[in-house]
C-alpha cells in the first residue's frame, strides 16, 4: 500500500491526515506512519508553527503507537523523528531540557541499531552533546564529543574534527577549564580552512576567552586576525551568528580600551542587527546583549542608564516582567534556573551599590540587596538542575563569594539604619 501526498497539502485539514493515520494503523503499516507523522512535523515546524509540529510528532511517539517498532527500518524511523522533536525543542521553542530528553532517546535508538555514520554523529550526537554544555553537564558532553571527534578522525573527514574540536573548546570554556578550552580552539585553528565560518567561530571564542581572562593584548591581536579574515571575504560568507559574537568582542575591547563612545556605537550596530535578525527581543541574546551594555554604563558611572539596561535583559528572559519604576524586581516565581537572569541581577546590583557611594541613599542599598537575595534564589535553582560533577568546586566557589557580597552588604545597611 502507498500513500501519494505533497508537504504543501498538509494544511488541507486535520481530518484528512487523521483518515490517512487510521488507514496505516487499520494495515499496521508502522514505518509509513512514523515516516508520515515525521514529515508532517517537519512541515509544521518549517511554517514557523512549532506547537503544530510538536503535536504531529508526539503521534509517533511510543506511548501513542499500537505496537513497538520490530525491525531495524521502523527503529530508525523512530530514531529519526526523536531527532526533529529535540531539534524543535531546541531550536524553535528554546526548552533544552525537553530537547535533550529525545536527543538522548535518539542516541540509545541508534546505539542499539550500531548506527555510527557521519550523519547520524552530526545531527544526534553534536547538538546533544552542546545541549549537555548549556545545561552543564559537561563530563557527559565531553564524552560525546570525543567520540565525535575520534569518528571524524577515523575517517578522514577534517570538517568533523574542527567542529567537534572547536565543540570540545566551548565546552571547556563553559567549565572554566581555561587552559583545555585554549588548547582546543588552537587544535581546531590548525585544521580549519583559511576561509570559512568555523575558522571565524573559533577566532572570535578565542578572542571572548582571552577577554575573559583579562588578556588583553592578546584577545586584541585574535581579533585583529577575525577582521583580516572578513575583510577578505564578503560579509555574506559568514554565518550572522558569528559575525554578531566578532562584533560583541569589538565593543568589550573598546570598552577595555575606555574608548566608550565607540563602545556604545558598536553595541547599537549589534542591537539593530539582532533585531533584524531575530525580529524579538524577547530572547536570550538579548539578555546578554544589555547585561554587557549595562556593564559598560556601569563602568562609566552612568548608573541610570546601567540600571535600565540591566532591567531591559530581565524583560527579555523573565516571563510578563513589565517593570514600572527603575528599582522594580521580578518576583521570585518569576525566576528560573537561568544565568542570564543571576547576571542581571548581579549587574542591578552593583549598580546600585555603586550608586549608593556616590549619593549615600540608603534605599539603594536596601535594593541592592534584594537584588542579591534574589541572586541567592535562583542560584539555588541552578543548582538544582545542573549536574555540576567536576566543575561543583567553582561554582561553590562563584556562591561563596556571592554570598560574602549579599551578607556584607546585609551588615552594612543594618549600620547604617541601626537595624540589629
Amino acid at each position: 500500500m502507498r500513500h501519494h501526498w505533497q508537504a504543501s497539502q498538509l494544511d488541507r485539514g486535520d481530518r484528512i491526515f487523521d483518515t490517512l493515520l487510521s488507514d496505516l494503523r487499520q494495515h499496521n503499516q508502522l514505518f509509513l506512519y512514523l515516516e508520515f507523522t515525521r514529515t508532517a512535523g517537519n512541515y509544521w515546524r518549517d511554517a514557523d508553527e512549532p506547537q503544530t509540529a510538536i503535536k504531529w510528532y508526539h503521534q509517533g511517539l511510543p506511548t501513542q503507537l499500537w505496537r513497538h517498532p520490530i525491525d531495524s527500518l521502523e527503529q530508525d524511523a523512530l530514531g529519526w523523528l526523536y531527532v526533529n522533536l529535540g531539534y524543535t525543542y531546541r531550536l524553535k521553542l528554546g526548552q533544552f531540557y525537553q530537547a535533550r530528553k529525545y536527543y538522548q532517546l535518539a542516541l540509545q535508538t541508534f546505539d542499539q541499531l550500531g548506527v555510527t555514520d557521519p550523519g547520524t554523529a552530526r545531527y544526534v550526537w553534536i547538538p546533544l552533546a552542546n545541549l549537555y554544555t548549556r545545561l552543564g553537564e559537561f563530563q557527559a558532553g565531553e564524552q560525546l564529543l570525543h567520540r565525535y571527534i575520534s569518528l571524524s578522525r577515523h575517517n578522514g573527514d577534517t570538517t568533523g574534527l574542527v567542529r567537534g574540536t572547536m565543540d570540545l573548546g566551548m565546552l571547556y570554556d563553559s567549565w572554566g577549564r581555561v587552559e583545555l578550552a585554549e588548547k582546543s580552539y588552537q587544535q581546531a585553528l590548525e585544521h580549519s580552512p583559511a576561509v570559512s565560518n568555523s575558522r571565524l567561530q573559533i577566532l572570535v571564542n578565542l578572542t571572548a576567552l582571552l577577554l575573559n581572562q583579562h588578556r588583553l593584548a592578546e584577545a586584541r591581536t585574535y581579533h585583529q586576525k577575525a577582521q583580516q579574515l572578513i575583510s577578505r571575504a564578503s560579509k555574506t560568507d559568514f554565518k550572522r551568528s558569528i559575525l554578531h559574537g566578532y562584533l560583541r568582542n569589538q565593543a568589550i575591547i573598546a570598552q577595555k580600551n575606555k574608548d566608550y563612545a565607540t563602545a556604545e556605537a558598536v553595541f547599537q550596530t549589534l542591537y539593530n542587527q539582532l533585531y533584524d535578525f531575530y525580529g524579538s527581543t524577547q530572547r536570550r541574546e538579548f539578555g546578554k546583549h544589555y547585561v554587557a551594555v549595562g556593564q559598560l554604563y556601569l563602568a562609566q558611572g552612568r548608573y541610570r542608564d546601567a540600571t535600565m539596561a540591566f532591567q531591559e535583559a530581565l524583560v527579555s528572559v523573565v516571563y510578563k516582567y513589565c517593570p514600572d519604576s527603575l528599582f522594580k524586581l521580578p518576583k521570585m516565581a518569576q525566576c528560573y534556573a537561568e544565568n542570564t537572569i543571576l547576571d542581571a541581577l548581579e549587574g542591578l546590583a552593583q549598580t546600585w551599590e555603586a550608586w549608593f557611594q556616590q549619593t549615600r541613599e540608603i534605599h539603594l542599598l536596601d535594593r541592592a540587596l534584594s537584588a542579591r537575595e534574589q541572586m541567592h534564589m535562583v542560584s539555588e535553582e541552578l543548582r538544582k538542575v545542573h549536574l555540576y560533577e567536576g566543575s561543583q568546586l567553582r561554582n561553590l566557589e562563584e556562591i561563596r563569594l556571592r554570598s560574602e557580597a549579599g551578607i556584607a552588604l546585609a551588615l552594612q545597611l543594618a549600620q547604617l539604619t541601626h537595624d540589629p
